[in-house]
């Protein structure tokens, strides 16, 4: 009988506070106990609550902390993390969302369960948001599905991230490539593409993690974006360049506008109007992507 599979759980944290504090609670809440935190912590110099926060994370055995220097960025702070694993299995988690209790038994069953080990494994999302008032959880009525095999995964990324990011998790001995540092905010879309070929990609219905609703998305979204939001106007923009060398690879030299054009018909409304190809419509888009799904059914053929 397989061995029970050990995880390092990779947080990324920019600051302390009581929400990392509920987070990594949740962890160790977990009804599987083989497992080790590691914290990258950029927050240097600390305040006196942090420094707290600090001091009460340190006297638990099961959570190493990291010190990050602050100016690293998200996919640095990640691979300074990836780099202090010790095993082959590193679970994603945000410094503000909630583990399922059962996400680490339920990936454990899956792994010993598989013949061929998977590069990436990804499971459910679920959306939750707090009252500022009375500190409630409301938390959404659906589990967020995805794909479940390799080849609907690698095919969904023509247009979009195949996994919910705080709920993957990478096989080390598996995976050809870290985190790319030169794309702050795209970092995980661009992971999957990187070591899209030759790797195994797999879904998993089982339930992963509660994901916090934070208050600058919960603000309706005008047709412009504000010029104070360039954290998503990048995003955005690397995005659509991850998407170009995704249709490259299948033979399709994709243009920004196109990029754009498919990602607000197929993907989200909720880029500026602005960005839309005034001849396109959803049919359009559509159309597009049914083109490039067979060309890539061919390419999925060639290189696995």
């Amino acid at each position: 009988m397989a061995q029970d599979t050990w995880f390092d759980i990779v947080i990324p944290v920019q600051r302390l506070n009581e929400n990392v504090i509920t987070s990594v609670s949740s962890v160790l809440a977990s009804k599987y106990e083989d497992f080790t935190i590691i914290i990258g912590l950029q927050n240097d110099p600390m305040t006196n609550n942090e420094q707290e926060y600090y001091e009460y994370l340190q006297k638990d055995k099961k959570i190493k902390v990291v010190d990050c220097k602050k100016s690293y960025s998200l996919p640095k702070t990640l691979n300074i993390s990836l780099e202090q694993c010790s095993h082959k299995w590193t679970v994603r988690h945000d410094d503000d969302d909630l583990m399922h209790p059962t996400r680490l038994k339920n990936l454990n069953e899956l792994i010993k369960m598989r013949r061929e080990e998977p590069t990436i494994i990804g499971q459910q999302m679920r959306y939750f948001k707090l009252d500022p008032k009375t500190r409630r959880r409301y938390i959404s009525t659906k589990w967020c599905k995805q794909k479940l095999n390799d080849f609907e995964l690698k095919q969904e990324l023509l247009v979009m991230p195949c996994f919910y990011h705080p709920a993957i998790t990478l096989n080390l001995e598996k995976l050809k490539f870290h985190y790319n540092e030169n794309y702050t905010y795209a970092q995980d879309y661009k992971l999957y593409i990187d070591n899209m070929k030759g790797s195994v990609y797999v879904g998993s219905a089982t339930k992963g993690t509660y994901y916090r609703i934070k208050k600058d998305t919960e603000v309706k979204r005008q047709n412009t974006l504000d010029k104070q939001n360039t954290k998503r106007q990048m995003q955005l923009q690397f995005h659509e360049k991850i998407m170009m060398e995704m249709w490259s690879k299948i033979g399709i030299d994709l243009s920004a506008k196109d990029a754009r054009m498919l990602r607000y018909n197929l993907v989200t409304k909720e880029e500026p109007a602005a960005f839309v190809l005034k001849s396109s419509d959803h049919k359009d888009a559509v159309d597009y992507f049914n083109k490039a799904k067979c060309l890539f059914k061919n390419y999925y053929e060639s290189s696995t």
